[in-house]
């Protein structure tokens, strides 16, 4: 098992896990997703973390640091994409991706780290509870501006 970032040339394994996040997510096309993962890699905030096995990509989430004028400049990272292939959950994976995006955080020093999960998905909130995330500090939001 290798924790690391993404490579450049693996876009298509990363969208290959992304079938085990939604079941009903709306596919995107080569030629956007393309486009999209030129952009990405352009920009020095974002970085994708991904836990490799067996030649394929088993675990990801993205992590965006976001500059900040309070709290004596300390930036804010803001976890995304959560996800871990279906035949490799319950192994640890999530925890070691989530630990990882943690603590580039903390490298970058950032004062704070959220994420948002399904109102739905009580099995998740227990788990990042166990991490240390708590729902109890803030409450988020979220106005959907497409389908």
């Amino acid at each position: 098992m290798t924790v690391r970032k993404i490579k450049e040339n693996e876009l298509d394994k990363l969208i290959s896990l992304y079938e085990h996040l939604h079941d009903d997510d709306i596919e995107i096309d080569k030629g956007t997703s393309e486009k999209i993962w030129q952009d990405i890699l352009n920009d020095d905030s974002l970085v994708y973390f991904v836990i490799e096995q067996d030649d394929l990509l088993v675990s990801s989430c993205n992590l965006t640091v976001i500059p900040n004028l309070t709290r004596g400049g300390q930036s804010i990272a803001l976890i995304e994409n959560v996800v871990t292939h279906s035949e490799y959950r319950n192994k640890g994976l999530g925890k070691t991706i989530i630990e990882t995006a943690v603590d580039y955080a903390k490298s970058k020093n950032c004062y704070k780290v959220m994420l948002l999960s399904s109102s739905k998905r009580v099995d998740a909130h227990r788990f990042y509870e166990t991490l240390g995330f708590s729902s109890e500090d803030k409450i988020g939001y979220v106005k959907k501006l497409t389908i």
